[in-house]
């Protein structure tokens, strides 16, 4: 459903970068937020569009239709948008991809500043506080590995070679003491 343009009287917007994690209980709750907070009569219809990695994207009115996707890596679902509007406000929350973007237009300032509060502190508090590793640190993290590896063997090496009279003398030993010194040496 289209609705002609907004005479903006105010407009929040505000965008997370930590990772994100969404649930049924936590897409209840936005759109309890942004229905309590419009306070329209009727409530506004809260849509979801999902964007899936296999090329599909579809909308929905029910959560339940989200709930019950299967989310596999060949559907995954890459990025949900909630939407909700009136013929005085229209808010947007995106979750995608180590980000999250919460967009409030509206004519009625307090109306927009309340809803944004309200959406910002929940999103920020318990959907967005995922950390996330930035998209190349796979290659940092596997390079460091790879140039420090050489450097364990070696010491591992030597300290094996300075060690190896005294393992055999602890395993030749018939002393109990002697094969737990060590063992707590070592």
């Amino acid at each position: 459903m289209t609705r002609a343009p907004l005479s903006v009287g105010a407009n929040a917007k505000t965008r997370f970068d930590n990772g994100f994690r969404i649930d049924e209980e936590r897409l209840r709750r936005i759109a309890s937020i942004v229905q309590d907070s419009i306070g329209s009569d009727p409530a506004p219809e809260v849509r979801f569009k999902i964007y899936r990695s296999d090329g599909l994207t579809y909308e929905t009115l029910d959560i339940a239709d989200i709930a019950a996707e299967g989310n596999f890596a060949s559907e995954r679902i890459e990025k949900l948008s909630v939407h909700a509007n009136t013929d005085e406000i229209d808010a947007t929350v995106e979750l995608y991809d180590g980000e999250t973007r919460l967009d409030i237009e509206g004519k009625d300032r307090n109306t927009v500043q309340v809803l944004n509060s309200t959406l910002r502190s929940f999103l920020r508090d318990d959907v967005c506080n995922r950390r996330t590793v930035p998209k190349r640190m796979d290659r940092v993290i596997l390079f460091a590995f790879i140039a420090i590896m050489p450097f364990f063997i070696v010491v591992t090496l030597l300290s094996d070679a300075s060690n190896e009279g005294a393992l055999r003398e602890a395993v030749e030993s018939n002393d109990l003491a002697q094969k737990l010194n060590y063992l707590l040496e070592s």
